[in-house]
């Protein structure tokens, strides 16, 4: 009897680790480009940003997309950045996590930013507003450089 309770705990337990740190899988994606990796959470949310860089190759959108997908992402949207402002008329929860905190100067001065629904949700501190769409892949114009930065919970 203990050792099957103890398996069930075990099994619990190493399932719920992949969702500690929901966008973890991302550090697999070429790796050996990957220049910053920054992640912070708690029982109430977190955040991860990833930075990925090279001169000599070009990242490719498509395979971007569907290593997302692969992993549960689904691409909701995408919106264009020039001189440094984020081009939409939309105002929503998503756009404002984007915007506030994402700074589109020198190297993302101008880049496309993908907007991803992660299977978490984001909620606005003190307030009732959420959003499903909180991963975000910003890929410069030279396809050089991409960032991601996801934000869950509150």
């Amino acid at each position: 009897m203990f050792n099957r309770k103890f398996l069930i705990f075990l099994i619990l337990i190493l399932n719920s680790c992949s969702k500690i740190i929901p966008a973890k899988f991302w550090t697999e994606f070429d790796k050996d480009k990957i220049k910053y990796n920054f992640s912070d959470h708690g029982p109430f949310g977190g955040t991860t940003i990833i930075n990925w860089e090279s001169e000599n190759y070009k990242l490719d959108k498509n395979s971007i997309i569907s290593f997302a997908e692969k992993n549960g992402w689904k691409l909701a949207d995408s919106m264009n950045v020039k001189n440094g402002e984020l081009n939409t008329s939309k105002r929503n929860y998503s756009v404002e996590l984007i915007g506030k905190n994402n700074k589109f100067e020198t190297d993302f001065k101008n880049s496309t930013v993908y907007l991803f629904e992660t299977g978490m949700i984001a909620v606005k501190p003190g307030n009732s507003t959420e959003t499903q769409i909180n991963g975000f892949l910003i890929l410069n114009n030279r396809k050089t450089k991409m960032k991601l930065f996801h934000k869950w919970g509150e």
